[in-house]
């Protein structure tokens, strides 16, 4: 049981990296599109308001991204709420015991500890093998296993946001260049 523990540690921990680090290249793209803003000459000869229009979406870009490097997302409960009612009805993660985002619908429960999400998760580690948990450190690796895949989880519903918003701005930009 803790051989699959770890196996699922490791892989859950990977998919955050891996969340992270979009996280991080739409950072850096926002963080392009700043610089280059601010260095164009012609942004400083514009009206004030008219800089504020280009720099809010800009910066709320920057903000959205930021978010999901706080620490600790899986505290936020509203947010923590928002991704769970977001990724309830996705009927394709099943009662997978390995996918993050399914160990995470899984296992909520709203108000309680992770004491209740650990009893969940080895409840469907029973219903879906023969392997007991017996305490101590499994039980440490399901807690991780949990607290990783509701952080990935949340920034994944992030990532969705930053990305909308994203195009959005594009779509926005490019309309405004068509019509002037």
């Amino acid at each position: 049981m803790l051989e699959e523990l770890q196996k699922i540690y490791t892989d859950v921990s990977e998919w955050l990296r891996f969340i992270e680090t979009k996280h991080a290249a739409v950072f850096a793209v926002w963080t392009a599109v700043l610089i280059a803003v601010l260095s164009i000459n012609e942004f400083w000869n514009l009206e004030l308001y008219q800089m504020i229009l280009i720099l809010i979406p800009i910066v709320m870009g920057i903000l959205i991204n930021l978010l999901a490097f706080m620490p600790f997302l899986n505290r936020w409960s509203a947010l923590k709420e928002r991704c769970y009612k977001i990724n309830q009805n996705n009927q394709s993660m099943g009662n997978n015991r390995v996918f993050y985002q399914s160990i995470f619908v899984q296992t909520y429960v709203n108000g309680q500890g992770t004491d209740a999400a650990v009893s969940r998760y080895k409840d469907l580690f029973r219903n879906c093998s023969n392997l007991p948990v017996q305490g101590g450190l499994e039980e440490d690796y399901m807690r991780q296993v949990i607290e990783v895949s509701t952080v990935a989880s949340i920034k994944v519903y992030l990532f969705g946001i930053s990305v909308k918003y994203l195009f959005c701005v594009l779509l926005l930009v490019m309309l405004g260049l068509i019509i002037a």
